[in-house]
Formats: C-alpha cells, structure tokens, sequence
C-alpha cells in the first residue's frame, strides 16, 4: 500500500464517515486495545474545500496499552479528509494550515481541560517540512506546548499502518471480497430497514454465548448454525459491533473464499475476527480446519441448517465451537412482536405467532403491518408464502417448489413406513405424474435448506405460513381432486388436512366446507356432527357464520336433558368450535346464546367450560368479545325478561357476579385463517354505566317472583354493590346499600345481613384508605356507610342475630377485654350479649330464628349456642334444644349448648347425655357431637362404648368426630380402654386406634406398659387407606421403635413377611421412612440384612420387598454391604438387583459390582436395567418422552462403560445393553413423533 493509493481511494467517493472509521481502526489496532465509544462527527462533516471533518476524544487509564497514536490520559483524534481530485495540493495543504492555526488552544479554552495528546489524521501525503508546518500551526497560541503531544498521520503513515494491518487494508481499501463490519451492518440494516432498529430480542444467552467466544484468546472457531430467519447474521454482525469493531471483517463472497484467502489475514500481530455469513457448507469444514493453522485468526461463521438437524460438528478440537438457534419459544416470540412495533391485542398477536413457528424474520414483518395486520391478514400470508417461493425458485429450482406443494396440502405427510400410504393418496390425486421416488430424492435438500421438517415418519412444510400459500396454490381449480384425496385418505389424517384446510381462504377450501355443512353433509345438523366431533372446531373456524347457525338450530330444539346429555369430548369440542364463532363479531351473539344454552344445563358434577366460557363473554375487561357494552346488557334483560329456557335468568346471576370485579380469564388461541375480532373501545364513563346496570339487574332479580334466581342473585348482591362502589360511582353504590339496609331492617327480602355488615365495612375501608383527601369526594359516601352501619348494628334482634351468627368475617377475630379482664374475641362477646337478651327475653327467639339458626347461612350458630349454654344456668332452653338434636343441622348447636352448660355442672350434663343416649330423644350424631365437646372423659368413653357395641356409630366416625386433644384429660388406662373400642376385639378398626394414639404421643402423653402393648399390636394389624394412615404408622412406630428397638425389628420383619396385601408398608421412596431410619441408625447391618433376606424368604409378597426398596436405601453409604450381601447368596443379590436404582445416586458402583459377580444372571441382568430406568417404588417416572428417558439412560450406561474402574466382567452385558438402549430410543422416537402428529 502506497501513499499515493491511499490519497486517491480515500477521496470523496470514499464517504463521509469511512476514512474516519478506518483511521479509528488503525488507532486502536496499533494499540491492541479495544475502543469504549465511537468517533462522533462534528456539524462541519462537508466543509467548502469538499473534504470531510470529524473528532473523537477517548480516555486512556495510565498503564494501559500505547502506541504513537494512543496514549495514557485525555487523546483528541482530528480527521481531515481531502478529495485530491478537487483541487491542487498546494491550495488544500494550505487551507488546511489555516483550519488548523490554534487548534490546541482553542480546545483548552471551550473545553476547559487540555489534552495529554492530539493526533491528526489527513489523507495527504505530507513531507516532513509539511508535517513542522501543520504541528506548529496547531500548537500556535498555547503556553505549554511542552505538555501535549501531536501525532499527524498523513496518507504515508497511513499506508504503512494498513501495509501491516491487511485486515484493515481489505476492509477499507482492498479487493471487493471483505469489507468492515459496521459496513455491513449498514448494509444489513438497509435490507432489513424495520428489524435492524428493535433490540435482539429472546436472545440473551446466545449473545453471551458468542461474545465470550469473541473474548476467548485460545477460541479459534464458532459456527451459528439454525434455520432461516433466525438472527444468525444480525446476531454475528452485533455480537461483533459491539465488542471487536476494528478488528472483525467480513467475507462479502463467502462461498468463493478459499484457503489462501485466510493466509493473507493472519499475517499480522492483532487477532482477526473473519465472519463468514452462509458459505458453501461442503467447504466450510475445511476452512474451519485452515484457520487452526493460523496465528491470529478467528472465524465466525453463519451456516443455515434445518431446524430439527444436529447441529453441524467440524471435529473434536475445542477450539471449534457450534451455536445453535432455535426458534423462539412462545414467549418469547410475543416479547419480540411487541417490542418491535404498535401493540397487537392477544387475538391478533397469537395468530401471528401460531403461524410464525417462532422465526423471528417472519415476527417481525408482522410487527411493521402493526394493527392493520387484522384487515391485511389475507394479503399479509400471501405476501410471506410468495417471498419463500421466491427464495426456493432462486436457490433450489422449480421441481424443488413442486414437491413442497404436494408435501404442503396436509400439515404432515407420511413419508415413511406405514404412513408412506398417505404420500401416494397425494401423489393419486395431485401428483400430476410425480413418482414417489421424485418426493423422496428431493427430500433430503429440502430438509438440509430448512423447508422441510422430517417428523419421524413424516415430513413438515415449514414455516406455516408458506405451507398455506402452497396449498392454496395446489388447489386452485381441483375442488374434485380435494375431495378425492379426502376420500382416500385415513381418519388420522383426514383430521390434518382438515387442519390445513381451516387455515385457508382459497375458493376451493370454501366448497369442501361447503359440503361439509350443506344439506347431505356430515355436518348438516347437530345430531350428524356427533360422529365427526373433530370436525366442529375445524369446520368453525373456516365458515363461522353456517357453523353456528347450524348448532344454534340443533340446541334451541333439545330439552334440557338432552343438552345435559352432551358430554365429555364431544362437548368440549363444541364448546371450544363456538368460541372459533364467540370471538367473530359477526357471529358473537348467535354463539353465546348456543354456550348459555350448554351452560344453563350444566350441573356440578356434569358439565365443561361453558359456564366461564358464557359468564366472560360478559366480563368488560374481556378483551376478546366483540360486542358493546350496551349490547351485552340487553342480552342479559332479555335473559331475566323472556327466560325462554329453564334456568337462564340464575346462569344471568353468575355473569353479573363475575363481571363486576375485575377477574382473571383464560384468552382463547384461534385455528382460524384470520385473526379473531377484539373488544370495541370503551370509556371510563362506559364501564362506570354497565356496572351500575349490572348492580341493578341484580337487584331486580332479588325482588323476582323466580325463587331459584332471586335467592343466586340476594347471595351475590351484598359483594356486587360494595365491589361496584371500587368500579363505578361511590355514591350510586351508597345508594344501593342504603337500599340492601332497609331491605335487611324490615325483612322485605332476605338479603344475608352478616355479608352485607361485612360489605359495608369492606366499602368504608376502601374509600377511606389511607392517602385518601380529607374532604374529598368520597367523604360523604364514607359518613353514609358509617351512618347505615349504626342502623344494621342498632337493628331489631333478628337482624343483629343474623348479622353475628351468619358468616365469618376478620371482624369476628377482633380482640378485646372483658368486664372481667378476660381477653376474648368481639364476636363471641356480640353472641353472647344477645345469648343474654334472650334469656332476659325469651319471645325473641322464635321458631323461624331457630330454623335459620340451623342453616348453612348461620355459620357461627355453634359459637351463639355454646355462649347461650354459659349464660342459661337453670336450663330454661334445655328442653327446647334437646329438640333441635334430633333435627338435621340441629346436632352442633345441641353438642355446643351442652358444652356451655358443662361449663357450670358438667357431671349432670354427662348424666343428661346418658340418658338421651339411653332414651333415644336425639340423634346418635348429636350425642357424639355433644360427647366431643366437653372433653376427654370416661363417662364418655363409656357412652362410645354403647354407641359402637349397638352399631348406632363405627369407630371411624367416632374417631372423626372426637378432636385431637379430647384424649388429653385421659390417664393411660382411660386411653387404652377407649383404644380397645375403637380398634374393636379383632382389631379390624385398628388404624382408628392407630390415629388416636399418634395424637396420644404428639401431646406428650405416657405411652408405656399395656398402653404401648396394645399400640403396638394394632400397629402389626392396622390396615393403611391414605398417605396419612402411613404417616401416622410410620411416626408412631418410629416412636415406639426408640424407646422399645427390639419389637421394632421384630415389627418390621413381621410387616415384609407377610405374604397380603393387607396392612401397611413399613417403608416407601415418597415419605420420611421413620421407622426405617430409626432402626437402620440403631444397627444400620442387622437392618440392611433383615431386608434383604426376607425378600428371599419362602412366602412371595403381592408388593415385592425390593419394590419397596427402590429409591429408600442409601446406596453409596450401603455399598460394601450390599456387595457382602451379594457374596454370599446369589439370590440376595438378585433381591439388592432388584432394589437398587439410578433415581438416587450411588447406583452404578453397586450395580457394575452385581454384574461382574453374576456376569451370565439374568435375572440381576433385568433389576439392572429396571434400575437404570430410575424405577422408583415400582414405577418409572420420566417427564417428556419416553425416547428421552431411554437415552438418557444409554448416556449412563456409554458413560460406565468409558469409566476406567468398571470391572472387564460387567463390560459385555453393558454393551448389549446400550445397543439395546440404541435401537429402543429411535423406536421410541419414531413412534412417539408420529402420535404426537395427530394431537
């Protein structure tokens, strides 16, 4: 490079920030530093001698790395770039001197800070004389010219830096063949104008991962392999800008590079990063392995592959790495869609998405359509299908085209083993004389160019959005032809071309609807449709407006019955096809009238989402449904109004109860061609009207003569006008609840009065939060809701009852002190108060009280009767309670009228109990009930014993019954009798008693002598029912075990040998096992061989003992035992085969020991295996698929097999397992593949 090729190359043509860009590179090159900012250009970039200017000003620490152009403390960086051609030599050097006169003092002085060096860059070719002139012109006029250095680069010192850097030579001045990175990273911006300027979004890891490898001085090589439109160029040029700018180049012709090429680079001291984007692949192996062979080189090479391909593998030198991209996951994909552009509703923004398959080219195009992409969609799918033809015409040639169209017109086409059948229905019908051969010999380039995903024994067009265009393409004009690949085709796949087919608007899929749906169709009416239930969504998406016209006219005509009567698939299918319609606006309201119809005959324990599908349509934050606000309340007034079907007017009180809050709902993904409809804007105004509407439907309905729906909405109400208070105007809501006050005073309706206390504190709390203005506009609602709380707590005595007695509410758990000094809950003070009205008043507690006192509403009656028991010390109620305990609901309030009683004269309250037992004046429950409350006793324990002797209770409900601490009064010999009746003379109900005495022990209570005896037999016959059961047995004789090891071993031989599957497990991998550690820490040997041998024993166990085993031994603490174990008695080591597995760690060691002992033992041969499959207590877990698993276990086993301490002997049997392991996962993957296509 000569000074004269650098004047003439950096002329005007050169551009405006190139020379700058170069002579930066050169800076930090010759430094071998790495710059932290770039040069910023100055407003006189075009000056009027037609050069360019520009400044950079960088810091440098002291220490750091220096050159003649880059030195510790404050550098300023002058280029001056000057077209040669424009005018002669002498007049640009002297204009230059001019421009130049003062210039250090002129930076002191507007700078405020002067510079430790000032370097000048001019692509003129300047003598020494020259050089003088200009340094001395710059350093004019500054009085230390002493302290600052200048460096001045003419076109000669330029040239001999660029003679020593050639990759910068290349890039700036060189052949065509590379160029600088930020060159095509403005290139790539240009052809890519909407994505280059939105951040690299969902790629996080993989930029760490290529800036390290930028960073790594021993990394030589990286491939960033993926399909097309990944980001793999974008990521590359990035990852390069923003970390090595001025020393990465990029090869312009990557596919004609070759080896001598990369010589000419690494000739030089600096580290060269080259980035190949898309080379020839056959040939990109090699060029990998020249780069090892060159000091001082680095390549970075972007290399399309399919999506579902192994990423490419150029050796096992680990100074090569592979990258991968893969799609972007569904979050992902959404992230960058609203990062890139104006937000898309979910609607929209999932149907984008679904068609995208996480490629982020085709994200992005959707994101510059932005809103208007619901109008376009149609325009928008053709305009991605026809850009990848295009691309496939181009690169791969028109047969090429051909064969994707035929793959395209199913989402999947058999192209292997049995499902190749499905290829020659397509080729039969469209195949236009195409031969399976020609399919399959093109198969593998389309793959490796990533239009086709192989799926095990299918083939996948991809992305969906080319798909779909092919198909539409194919089957312009062969409507018959459609119908006879239809025809010919499996119910498998039927269902995916029908999958295809939703997604397109061609005429052709149009008459194939069309016969599904028309008047001798399969889907001609809701009865017909029932034996396609596949077809409802599919058929729903693509003509929406006959598919629910259709439903509508089936459903409108059933009885309620037969409407409850669909069920199961076929009614999640129908309900899922009419939200494909409920999200139409053209549709909206025809569907949701179809969805009230199958929720109004939904029951708890019969129905699907109809009922959240229908009651969401109404939410106003729902921002799927179509309709208007003022349209979705006439629905509802015309639900309450007409009722044309039993039941709407209560299914309308569900809507309005989940619609007044704002509630959390599931969004609704579309299959459709187009993008679902969204919700119509709506004001602040808007919503404040439809929630006072809705408040008032529901107050209407409260006062209906429809029994059913004015007792749903009177439930509801209380909550929705106090929620309303939050959403719409304070001072309606006030209203309302002045309205539910007065109503609750005078007992016009029967609102619940303690829900609606709670509701009116909930309002108060809420509108007087804290921050809220004094004075503000919700103080006066606030005074009102305090004044009409006076009124309900000032109320007649059957509003305070209901409102102390009804639900519990926080204000119930109140503390506050007694006359006495007794700190007690507010709530039991209020009930006792009106306990003692009664008493000072006994007219006012009526019979309807009483009733209402026994209702599900009056949740606290228990705690009113046990205060009212207290306070009647001469038993004027008592006789009028007795009564209630032979009445449904009655037994609690009876038991707790008794406590209370017993709080003052407990021995004749237990004579009492005896003789209503005795008599039979209440019910068997009530005397339970009763005997529960007042404590552990034995007149108690007596009175259970006559209840379990005459079969009027089992010991089951007794034990339910009677809670934790009733025993606690109990002395020991109290608790073994009353452990005697529960577990029964044979011990059958032994678990009872097992539950009890666990409590017995958790309380600390002695459990000794006959006491622990007895437990201790019930604990051999105890027969487990839940995971409870064993956590009680297995804590409890943890227990015993301790104070007593000797019957614990014998407990625990007792339990594996028993041959039933009666009884319970000592032991299991999904509990604490404390027995087991209990013993085991007591004599760990003797534990481990009373195990072991009794799985050898004569009796066979249902469950074995080395099920139970698996996942509970510790196998790396129990090795050199196990393999003692193992020595002496092959068929113990068949038992520790069975037992051992690789779900704990420890595994293996044991395992290769069994295997070189019994190399030729099949049998320890299989527990090998199962136990490599991380069998736990006789299952094997595995999330994800089973081909997963199997090779994750051929991955232990070829690890084992490569580990020098494995024993020759295990080696054999190893091999033949992992070629077994092998063949099953590619099995496995085949099939699993290929049942996942049709889900």
């Amino acid at each position: 490079m000569t000074s004269e090729e650098v004047e003439r190359l950096t002329g005007r043509d050169f551009g405006p920030a190139g020379f700058a860009s170069m002579c930066n590179a050169i800076a930090w090159a010759s430094a071998k530093r790495r710059p932290s900012s770039l040069p910023s250009f100055t407003e006189r970039v075009n000056v009027p001698d037609g050069g360019v200017d520009a400044e950079w000003e960088t810091e440098v620490p002291e220490g750091d790395g220096t050159s003649a152009l880059l030195g510790s403390g404050w550098n300023v960086f002058q280029y001056k770039q000057r077209d040669i051609a424009t005018a002669n030599r002498g007049t640009l050097l002297s204009k230059l001197k001019s421009d130049l006169k003062g210039a250090i003092k002129d930076l002191c002085e507007n700078a405020k800070r002067c510079p430790d060096r000032y370097v000048l860059f001019v692509n003129l070719d300047l003598t020494h004389d020259e050089k003088r002139q200009l340094r001395e012109n710059i350093l004019e006029g500054y009085d230390k010219p002493e302290a600052v250095r200048v460096e001045i680069a003419g076109a000669a010192e330029i040239a001999t830096f660029l003679t020593d850097m050639p990759h910068l030579r290349f890039a700036y001045l060189g052949t065509p063949g590379f160029s600088a990175v930020e060159t095509e990273w403005n290139a790539h911006a240009s052809r890519k104008p909407f994505g280059a300027g939105v951040d690299l979004v969902g790629r996080a890891t993989e930029m760490e991962s290529v800036t390290s490898f930028l960073e790594d001085q021993g990394a030589r090589a990286m491939v960033l392999a993926g399909p097309q439109g990944m980001g793999k160029t974008r990521l590359a040029l990035e990852a390069a800008k923003r970390n090595r700018p001025f020393e990465t180049i990029v090869a312009v012709e990557p596919r004609s590079l070759e080896l001598g090429d990369l010589l000419m680079l690494g000739s030089c001291d600096n580290e060269v990063v080259l980035i190949l984007d898309d080379p020839d692949p056959d040939k990109a192996e090699e060029l990998v392995h020249g780069a090892l062979a060159i000091e001082g080189l680095k390549l970075l090479i972007v290399l399309p592959t399919p999506e579902d391909a192994p990423a490419p593998n150029f050796g096992q030198d680990d100074r090569v790495s592979t990258l991968k991209l893969e799609p972007l996951p569904v979050e992902r994909a959404g992230e960058l869609l609203r990062a890139a552009g104006p937000s898309l509703d979910f609607g929209l923004e999932q149907w984008v998405i679904e068609r995208a398959g996480g490629n982020p080219d085709i994200l992005l195009t959707a994101a510059s359509v932005g809103p208007d992409l619901r109008a376009r969609a149609g325009s928008f799918s053709e305009q991605v299908g026809k850009a990848f033809e295009r691309r496939v015409k181009r690169k791969l040639g028109e047969e090429a085209l051909k064969v994707l169209t035929l793959l395209s017109l199913l989402p999947q086409v058999g192209v292997a083993r049995a499902a190749l059948e499905e290829l020659e229905a397509v080729l039969e019908n469209f195949g236009d004389g195409a031969t399976k051969h020609d399919i399959l010999g093109t198969l593998d380039s389309l793959v490796a160019a990533g239009l086709v995903r192989p799926r095990g024994s299918y083939a996948e067009v991809t992305p969906t959005f080319f798909a779909n265009h092919l198909c539409a393409m194919a089957l312009r004009g062969r409507a018959s032809e459609l119908v006879g690949l239809f025809s010919a085709l499996s119910d498998r796949a039927r269902r995916r071309m029908i999958r295809r087919l939703q997604g397109l608007t061609v005429e052709e899929a149009s008459l194939f609807w069309d016969a599904m749906l028309n008047s001798s169709g399969p889907l001609r009416d809701l009865p017909s449709a029932w034996s396609l239930p596949d077809l409802l969504r599919p058929a729903a998406s693509a003509e929406p407006g006959r598919f629910v016209d259709m439903v509508w006219r089936g459903l409108s005509v059933m009885s309620r019955q037969e409407r409850r009567e669909i069920a199961g698939y076929e009614r999640q299918q129908l309900v899922w096809a009419l939200q494909e319609c409920l999200y139409r606006r053209e549709t909206a309201q025809t569907a949701l009238r179809c969805l009230g119809l199958l929720a109004e005959a939904e029951t708890d324990d019969h129905g699907s989402n109809a009922t959240s599908v229908f009651c969401e349509s109404f939410f106003w934050t729902n921002p799927q449904f179509p309709l208007t606000l003022d349209r979705r309340l006439l629905l509802l007034r015309e639900m309450f109004e007409k009722e044309e079907f039993v039941g709407m007017r209560t299914l309308a009180v569900k809507a309005i109860e989940g619609s007044i809050p704002q509630r959390g709902m599931m969004l609704f993904v579309s299959q459709g061609p187009t993008p679902l409809d969204t919700a119509p804007p709506m004001t602040s105004d808007e919503i404040s009207r439809y929630v006072e509407a809705l408040v008032g439907l529901l107050m209407d309905v409260a006062r209906s003569d429809d029994p059913e729906a004015a007792d749903a909405a009177m439930a509801v109400l209380p909550k929705s006008i106090a929620t309303s208070a939050f959403y719409a105007r304070p001072r309606v809501a006030v209203e309302r609840l002045e309205t539910a006050v007065e109503w609750a005073l005078t007992q016009e309706v029967a609102i619940p009065v303690a829900d609606l206390a709670f509701q009116l504190r909930r309002v108060r709390d809420g509108l007087s939060r804290p921050g809220t203005e004094p004075g503000g506009e919700t103080q006066k609602p606030v005074e009102d809701v305090d004044r009409l709380m006076e009124r309900l707590d000032s109320g007649s005595f059957p509003v305070r009852l209901k409102r102390l007695a009804g639900e519990w509410t926080f204000e119930d758990y109140d503390r506050e002190v007694d006359e006495h000094g007794h700190n007690l809950e507010r709530g039991a003070r209020k009930l006792r108060d009106l306990a003692q009205e009664i008493l000072d008043n006994p007219e006012q507690l009526t019979d309807d009280l009483l009733d209402w006192l026994l209702s599900q509403e009056a949740e606290k009656s228990h705690v009113f009767f046990w205060q009212f028991g207290k306070l009647d010390t001469e038993k004027r109620w008592l006789a009028k309670v007795e009564s209630l305990g032979s009445r449904d609901g009655g037994a609690d309030p009876f038991g707790a009228y008794l406590a209370g009683l017993a709080e003052h004269d407990r021995a004749s309250v237990e004579d009492q109990l005896d003789e209503l037992s005795e008599t039979r004046e209440v019910s068997d429950l009530a005397i339970l009930v009763a005997t529960s409350r007042l404590g552990g006793s034995v007149p108690g324990i007596e009175r259970i014993g006559v209840l379990l002797s005459e079969g009027r209770a089992n010991p089951g409900l007794v034990e339910r019954i009677l809670h934790g601490r009733w025993t606690e009064p109990l002395e020991s010999e109290d608790c073994l009798k009353l452990l005697r009746l529960l577990a029964t003379p044979d011990l059958e109900h032994a678990m009872v008693a097992v539950r009890v005495a666990n409590f017995w022990d958790l309380i600390e209570k002695p459990l000794e002598g006959e006491l622990a005896n007895f437990v201790w037999r019930c604990l051999e016959a105890a027969r487990s029912s839940s995971d409870h059961d064993d956590y009680d047995l297995d804590r409890l004789s943890a227990a015993l075990a301790r104070r007593d090891p000797e019957r614990g071993f014998r407990l625990l031989e007792t339990l594996l040998r028993r041959a039933d599957a009666a009884g319970w497990e000592p032991f299991g991998d999904r509990r604490e096992n404390e027995l087991w550690a209990t013993l085991r820490g007591i004599d760990r040997e003797r534990a481990i061989r009373l195990v072991i041998s009794s799985a050898v024993g004569p009796q066979r166990r249902i469950i074995g003992v080395p099920q139970l085993l698996q996942g509970v031994l510790d196998q790396e603490a129990d090795r050199d035992l196990l393999i003692a174990l193992a020595d002496q008695d092959e068929r113990q080591a068949e038992t520790i085969a069975r037992s051992i597995t690789a779900a704990v760690t420890g595994f293996w060691p044991v395992a290769v020991g069994l295997l070189a002992r019994y190399p030729d033992n099949v049998d320890i041969q299989d527990g090998v295996a199962l136990g490599a499959h991380r069998i736990r207590g006789g299952i094997i877990s595995h999330w994800g698929p089973s081909f997963g698993q199997t090779e994750s276990v051929l991955e232990d086993v070829e690890r084992v097999l490569g580990d020098r301490e494995t024993p020759e002997a295990a080696k054999p049997w190893l091999r033949e397992f992992a070629a077994f392991l092998r063949e099953k996962a590619e099995k496995e993957r085949i099939e699993e593949i290929d049942e996942d296509i049709d889900l």
